[in-house]
């Protein structure tokens, strides 16, 4: 099939990751994306079978496939007129389109009803839906009653071994920061640089800041303010997203502990074996812990105490004993993607024999 693949492209290393991991698992098909912003394109040019749309005009799309995770996440007036704009324009030239899905979505949170609506208007455009979390599919049989929905974990669970480091010994700690766009993150940089101090003192060992969005969300930012406010910046390195992902990947395998914020930092740590502490900045983290039992300590990015976390992460020493079905079960997205696609048409049905 050629597929016409969508997601959030703002060179973040979980959005990044999720749109390759797909490609990967289908890799029996061609996936084409369209972007103006050549620049967002540099992670996949390694993929042999993801291609820039704007090369290869004339080809004809067998299906859309959008692969995100807050996709339908409307927190402030503003994106809900971005949302009702690009609901516009998609009606535009709906009769020629392929068959739309969505795999590995969240629902929410909304700003408002009138967002909610929206949202509801938007999935009335796919045939396939697949969430990654219990929460979201109970709001979608909430919106849709008579329909069924998959749910399974996060597809960034269903990683490949191949893409995966060896943990070294190194020890480092390693911090996913973050930055809320419209709000003050001065008291929670403050935190993080006291803990990554303390860290460097009782153990004289290396700290890592990963930034894991490098363009609109820019994390970068986040990275060097929190190295501007520690004692030994000497001993911290800040770890950008410029690759398809392998600088993140190689440099978690070189952490003996995570602080994770980012929602696929947490992820990745739990795949890897890393022992992590999640600061929640969404619920939709909960949401993905709560679903695959994760009854370790967590905290809260809105209630960041510097003392509690310098406490937890001197007594953490284990990984969270996760259940590795999870990470079968995370291949279901494309999975029945591609089986329900497959069983629209005969003709991919041989193809597929």
């Amino acid at each position: 099939m050629n597929i016409l693949l969508k997601g959030y492209l703002d060179r973040n290393f979980g959005d990044d990751i999720m749109l390759r991991i797909a490609a990967h698992q289908l890799r029996q098909h061609t996936f084409y994306i369209c972007e103006k912003k050549k620049e967002l394109l540099l992670p996949f040019r390694d993929d042999v079978n993801i291609k820039d749309a704007d090369d290869y005009p004339n080809v004809p799309y067998d299906a859309y496939l959008r692969v995100t995770g807050s996709g339908f996440l409307i927190r402030s007036k503003i994106g809900a007129v971005e949302t009702a704009f690009r609901l516009l324009l998609s009606r535009r030239g709906r009769k020629n389109r392929p068959c739309m899905s969505i795999i590995n979505c969240n629902m929410g949170p909304f700003i408002n009803g009138f967002a909610e609506w929206l949202a509801k208007q938007d999935l009335k455009q796919y045939s396939y839906v697949s969430v990654r979390d219990q929460t979201s599919e109970k709001k979608l049989l909430k919106m849709f009653p008579k329909a069924s929905f998959d749910v399974y974990p996060d597809i960034v669970f269903s990683i490949s071994d191949d893409w995966l480091a060896p943990l070294t010994e190194e020890n480092c700690l390693g911090i996913s920061v973050y930055r809320q766009l419209f709000e003050s993150n001065l008291d929670c940089y403050r935190s993080l640089a006291q803990t990554a101090d303390h860290y460097i003192e009782t153990t004289k060992n290396k700290v890592l800041l990963f930034a894991f969005d490098m363009e609109s969300e820019n994390d970068l930012t986040s990275a060097y303010t929190v190295k501007a406010l520690c004692q030994y910046k000497e001993k911290i390195e800040i770890i950008a997203h410029t690759d398809n992902g392998d600088s993140i990947i190689r440099n978690f395998a070189r952490c003996g502990k995570i602080l994770g914020i980012r929602c696929h930092s947490i992820v990745l740590a739990i795949r890897m074996g890393i022992p992590v502490i999640p600061i929640i900045y969404s619920h939709k983290v909960d949401h993905i812990l709560d679903d695959i039992g994760y009854n370790l300590n967590r905290f809260y990015w809105d209630a960041l105490d510097a003392d509690e976390l310098k406490k937890t992460v001197c007594q953490l020493e284990a990984p969270f004993a996760v259940n590795e079905k999870i990470f079968e079960l995370a291949k279901n997205h494309t999975k029945c993607f591609e089986e329900y696609m497959l069983s629209k048409d005969d003709h991919f049905k041989r193809d597929r024999k």
